[in-house]
């Protein structure tokens, strides 16, 4: 028997970043650093312990840099210590669950992802819809998300080295972070809408109808 499968990405709703990007054009890098910014639970599944890691020479060696990383969960006051160990505490900033995280993200200059396994990360489908660059780790879902703007923005998992290096390229160059911001927000809107998602689950739905109803002839 033939079995036909679809697929049906994530999608979200963009009107709550483009009400932040309209209220919030000039406000960036008020406290006179640009920010790196990663969200998602504060456990293993998401590596914030390989990303401070992997970051800490980076951080302490840039003074316009801080990351933020927004989230809770049981890794916190783990994280919390190692950061402390790394010299990283004024280099990065645990914000907690939050509420406005359109917000955060419009407001950051780079979306970092350094999870070890993903299904599709929403966390960076917003990002993406925020206008954000990103650097992520090629987990599942996210050359699907990236598209043909990959090759500058995903690394290997576990290779610190790449990770690092890409960060560099796009923290050293602001033209850049602008041009793949745009092609991210580009590939969301084309790709990744809350209503083309409403629409996949609905062609789901008439193909299992049409598949049930041939099997009822």
């Amino acid at each position: 028997m033939q079995v036909n499968t679809l697929v049906t990405p994530n999608g979200i709703d963009l009107a709550d970043f483009d009400e932040q990007t309209i209220q919030d054009v000039g406000m960036k890098q008020i406290d006179g650093r640009k920010r790196m910014i990663a969200v998602g639970r504060l456990d293993a599944q998401k590596g914030f312990d390989w990303l401070l890691n992997a970051l800490r020479d980076s951080l302490l060696q840039a003074d316009d840099w801080e990351l933020q990383i927004v989230g809770a969960g049981p890794q916190e006051s783990a994280l919390k210590e190692q950061a402390r160990q790394l010299h990283l505490v004024d280099r990065v900033q645990f914000l907690g669950r939050r509420a406005d995280v359109p917000q955060l993200l419009t407001d950051a200059d780079l979306f970092l992802l350094s999870s070890r396994w993903e299904g599709m990360p929403n966390a960076m489908i917003e990002a993406m819809a925020a206008r954000l660059p990103v650097v992520a780790t090629d987990v599942e879902g996210v050359a699907q998300l990236l598209g043909p703007h990959e090759e500058t923005q995903l690394s290997p998992i576990g290779d610190a080295a790449e990770f690092v290096s890409r960060v560099s390229v796009l923290a050293a160059d602001a033209t850049l972070r602008v041009e793949l911001g745009e092609a991210n927000r580009a590939r969301i809107e084309a790709h990744f809408t809350l209503d083309k998602m409403v629409r996949r689950h609905a062609k789901i739905y008439r193909c299992a109808a049409k598949s049930q109803t041939g099997m009822l002839a």
